[in-house]
């Protein structure tokens, strides 16, 4: 498909006065604007969390070069997961064919037409309403003014009331705060940790329990109507935070809502957990790791949450049925800086018997963008950065 809409745009690049379905030119508030409202303002508005806005003609003409490449390229919005069950991101990547009209707007002159750019959507602290319990996390230092992105984990003592049924997170620098996983210890676990300390893109390394993700462009983590998360009394909250340096000073301070059942839940949510915790990627070699687990009773598919790093390049679940095979969810380009919460538009409803199966792909040559400028040499599973992963969390429920 990326080859036949590459192959239409450089037909239209050699023959500008050839159309792909019709000679109307089109403009940018009858067929451009509605695209980008809906595919790029959930993160491209002004005071959200990317870098520049695309909410006025001029600023989409200013920056369309780049809006091509990265529609080009399916890159943009960096939202990742397909499924077979609908998408599993609020905001979905362009379609070929409004690639296509963007190509042709732009080869026209990028004409304006007849409208006037319209307001967005004021930015709403707590869309899912006012929290139960609502927890100011502070912090004296500052988010690093320069390198690469990174996480920080606070662990926060806070008394857990009832079943949970949602969560949410505010920040004080939206553009600063980029994804946020949420977790818990159990009161049994003897490990002391520090209030505030650098981790690695997973809290299952820590030991902890995953509870869900948040991140801008993704669905709230919330459960279905008649389904509770009950965490241990006297458990305390993890909270991973990962941080993009904006080359200046600002805080990495956030508010965490907490959305708690006012009575029991008749049906109790669970992950299921698949992993490889003891494994090696030779130097210049690629492989794959399948993971599976046999469902006992019929469940709903709430949530994925996958665990890899850098080396990764393709994650892959399936649901397996008798002859049926059906994809829970896939990337074909694994980034651990742009995981949320991968939630299908409705819960996936899964039979007795259904084998989940996933498979992970490592590649460990010159071509992996964390081995850019270095030799290959043999990478690890562990807790560090440079380390690998190999794990699968799937939120489920009773039926």
């Amino acid at each position: 498909m990326v080859q036949l809409v590459a192959l239409a745009l450089l037909t239209l690049e050699r023959s500008p006065n050839l159309t792909l379905r019709s000679t109307q030119v089109r403009t940018y508030f009858q067929s451009i604007e509605p695209v980008i409202r809906a595919k790029c303002l959930p993160c491209h508005a002004p005071g959200r969390s990317a870098p520049f806005s695309l909410s006025t003609y001029d600023q989409v003409r200013k920056h369309s070069d780049l809006i091509r490449v990265k529609a080009m390229t399916f890159s943009m919005p960096p939202t990742l997961g397909e499924s077979d069950f609908g998408k599993l991101s609020k905001s979905s990547k362009m379609t070929d064919s409004e690639i296509v009209d963007l190509q042709k707007w732009m080869q026209a002159g990028m004409p304006r037409g007849i409208g006037e750019d319209r307001p967005t959507a004021p930015i709403m602290d707590w869309h899912l309403g006012k929290p139960t319990k609502t927890i100011s996390l502070k912090s004296s230092s500052s988010v690093r003014t320069e390198g690469p992105r990174y996480w920080m984990t606070n662990v926060v003592e806070v008394a857990i009331d009832g079943d949970l049924k949602a969560f949410d997170i505010v920040p004080e620098d939206r553009k600063a705060l980029q994804s946020v996983t949420l977790a818990y210890i159990t009161p049994d676990m003897s490990k002391v940790l520090p209030k505030i300390a650098e981790s690695f893109g997973s809290v299952s390394q820590i030991g902890a329990m995953p509870i869900g993700a948040w991140a801008p462009g993704y669905k709230s983590w919330i459960l279905p109507r008649d389904v509770g998360l009950r965490i241990p009394k006297g458990s305390r909250l993890i909270v991973q935070a990962h941080y993009q340096p904006l080359g200046r000073k600002t805080s990495p301070n956030m508010k965490l809502g907490l959305y708690f059942a006012s009575s029991p839940q008749p049906k109790q949510a669970k992950w299921i957990t698949m992993s490889k915790d003891a494994f090696e990627i030779p130097a210049n070699e690629a492989v794959s790791f399948s993971l599976q687990k046999v469902l006992v009773r019929p469940c709903r598919v709430i949530s994925i949450l996958p665990e890899a790093r850098f080396y990764c390049s393709k994650i892959r679940l399936m649901a397996e049925s008798g002859t049926k095979s059906k994809r829970v969810f896939e990337t074909m380009a694994w980034n651990p800086y742009w995981v949320g919460n991968f939630a299908p538009q409705a819960p996936i409803e899964l039979g007795a018997n259904t084998r989940l199966s996933v498979t992970f792909n490592y590649n460990n040559d010159e071509r992996c963008s964390i081995n850019e400028g270095k030799v290959p040499t043999l990478v690890r599973s562990g807790k560090k950065l440079g380390d690998e992963l190999c794990k699968m969390h799937v939120l489920t429920a009773p039926l």
